[in-house]
């Protein structure tokens, strides 16, 4: 099920993003549920019990703005996808620190909105693209790919760090981290060095020699290697 919010102070941009969005769903085979609000601080409130895969979000509302919003709904879930939707063209530049799916203008939603929805299911659709281990007893595990910050070699064997950020092990000596990296590398890795990928969504800050994760973990690599790894950052961003 897919839950999706639209936000905006004026109902009738409400309705028509609406009408737009429930279009390109019924395309979708998937179950999905719209919610409605005009009124950014309700939305926040309603996030625990709804939780919302995606959300379009004007930006000049009263009390709460779109961009507090999305701050907002990003410290708690960093791999919730936002559109802004606005008639202030001028402020896409200061959205991108919010890390939007897009920025649309009110003017061309029905020119840019069907594309960007688009590129949102393929997007999940990767995203829930499961990854299959074996765990210390031999029990076979499922992991959606998403949860999975990074992948180490630690003493020989395959190990990843999880979203809740601790280390787990891979036991079985078949898999490289060059296997995994040919098999799950277009879902977001990028490799740092011949004995890690991590995972962009995940990424904080990268410096010279040093990538921080959304947790705090520090990973270290190859200084000679920084302007490969930015710019693979950036092209994953876009």
């Amino acid at each position: 099920m897919i839950h999706i919010a639209i936000c905006d102070d004026e109902e009738v941009f409400v309705e028509k993003i609406r009408s737009e969005v429930k279009a390109v769903l019924e395309t979708q085979d998937e179950d999905f549920e719209i919610f409605c609000y005009t009124d950014g601080n309700k939305l926040l409130s309603d996030y625990e019990a709804k939780k919302f895969d995606l959300v379009l979000l004007d930006i000049d509302m009263p009390d709460v703005d779109g961009f507090e919003v999305a701050r907002i709904l990003k410290n708690i879930e960093h791999l919730i996808e936002v559109i802004f939707i606005t008639s202030h063209n001028h402020l896409v530049y200061s959205s991108f620190m919010y890390k939007p799916l897009a920025f649309i203008p009110k003017d061309r939603i029905n020119i840019y909105l069907k594309e960007y929805l688009s590129i949102f299911f393929k997007n999940r659709k990767l995203d829930n693209k499961k990854f299959i281990y074996k765990d210390e007893n031999t029990n076979t595990i499922e992991l959606e790919i998403k949860d999975i910050a990074a992948f180490f070699v630690v003493n020989h064997d395959i190990c990843f760090l999880g979203k809740d950020n601790f280390l787990h092990g891979i036991y079985t000596k078949r898999k490289t981290i060059s296997d995994i990296f040919k098999e799950y590398g277009e879902l977001g890795f990028i490799k740092v060095n011949r004995s890690t990928l991590v995972n962009f969504h995940y990424i904080k800050d990268i410096s010279s020699g040093i990538i921080t994760l959304l947790s705090g973990k520090e990973i270290k690599y190859n200084r000679n290697n920084h302007n490969l790894i930015l710019s693979e950052y950036r092209r994953l961003k876009r």
